[in-house]
């Protein structure tokens, strides 16, 4: 509900755009008051049955087909993100098909200069065995990784069909005794959906057509207390797309950041005082 007030409140000339909410749950009549917000209930997809986040991969799928049928540019926004700036950057112009984030932290991703892990290879081989000739920098912990990107906001180009390619991967490899070896502690289970897709990405699109979007998309305010502090925004109003998960966004409780107004009584009215 919160992001799609901030998108009304914040996006600019995208704030009245088409929006598909995907949701495993009844919602009722909480979107009746956004004409321009359509939703469709989902279920978690039997064929990645016990597949953490398996449910988002299919909702990106539909969202795909949707933006494919309408001929619009796909974007994804996480429920537990905040636009506070017009987000002109997803909008894609050639040679761009994709735009997406590094990832905030490596966790599994695969360290540049350093043999592939069985992990990574096997999932490359998965997706067409194009194994990326360039690095990318995880934001907190500024490590040298292979590409490996973070899903909190993305857009990409519905044409070329990246999600479908997404879920059909995460199928193949699911359902693959051998690579279950790998997936026996939670890292690699929980961060299996982001590899492949940071895999099909970068098998299918040349380094050239994937955008990097800059620091103030998907920033991750729940990491705050992490992040370097010359990296670090000091102000909740710089940022054009803020990840909160978990934390407080109140004005009263948020942690090594300030916001001032409009922002300020914005969160107030959203959160409650």
């Amino acid at each position: 509900m919160m992001s799609q007030s901030s998108k009304r409140a914040f996006a600019g000339g995208l704030s009245s755009s088409p929006a598909l909410v995907y949701t495993l749950v009844e919602v009722g009549d909480t979107f009746s008051e956004f004409p321009e917000v359509s939703v469709a209930g989902i279920h978690h997809p039997a064929s990645l049955a016990g597949c953490l986040f398996s449910a988002k991969v299919l909702a990106c799928k539909l969202a795909e087909e949707a933006a494919h049928q309408a001929g619009k540019v796909m974007i994804w926004i996480d429920p537990a993100c905040l636009l506070l700036r017009p987000p002109m950057q997803f909008l894609l112009t050639p040679p761009h098909k994709a735009a997406f984030r590094p990832v905030h932290i490596t966790n599994v991703g695969q360290p540049a200069g350093q043999p592939l892990s069985g992990f990574w290879q096997q999932i490359y081989q998965a997706t067409g065995n194009r194994i990326p000739d360039y690095t990318l920098q995880s934001h907190v912990d500024a490590r040298e990784i292979l590409p490996y990107f973070n899903t909190h906001c993305f857009s990409l180009d519905p044409s070329q069909e990246l999600c479908s390619k997404w879920m059909a991967t995460l199928e193949e490899l699911w359902i693959d005794e051998t690579f279950k070896s790998y997936l026996t502690d939670s890292l690699h289970r929980i961060f299996l959906f982001q590899a492949v897709l940071s895999a099909v990405i970068t098998s299918f699109l040349n380094q050239e057509e994937i955008r990097l979007l800059t620091p103030d998309y998907s920033y991750p305010y729940h990491l705050q207390a992490k992040i370097p502090s010359e990296k670090r925004v000091k102000r909740l109003n710089e940022l054009t797309c803020a990840a909160y998960e978990d934390e407080s966004i109140h004005p009263d409780n948020l942690r090594e950041i300030e916001v001032i107004e409009p922002l300020a009584s914005w969160l107030r009215e959203q959160v409650g005082i």
